[in-house]
């Protein structure tokens, strides 16, 4: 959310299209539309693939840390979704 000017389109409800579309539509967006629209539809990604895996049952491996087993290099750039509030 903080590339570009994807959270000033949020707060200004740019993404106010969005509402009631499927979510297999919205996430399509990931791969085709930029900006908002592609932040919006890999958010939706992360949704489905959620659901899925608890439909499916799965639980993935535990990890050694939030980050420990994507065995990063210099050069590399981590992206996360959720809400990190200033304390």
């Amino acid at each position: 959310m903080l590339l570009g000017d994807t959270l000033a389109q949020l707060r200004n409800r740019a993404a106010d299209g969005v509402t009631g579309l499927p979510a297999l539509e919205l996430a399509r967006r990931y791969a085709g539309a930029p900006g908002l629209q592609r932040t919006l539809g890999f958010a939706a990604v992360n949704a489905l693939t959620r659901h899925l895996f608890d439909r499916a049952g799965y639980q993935p491996p535990a990890a050694q840390g939030s980050i420990g087993d994507l065995e990063l290099a210099p050069g590399d750039h981590v992206g996360m979704v959720g809400l990190f509030r200033r304390w």
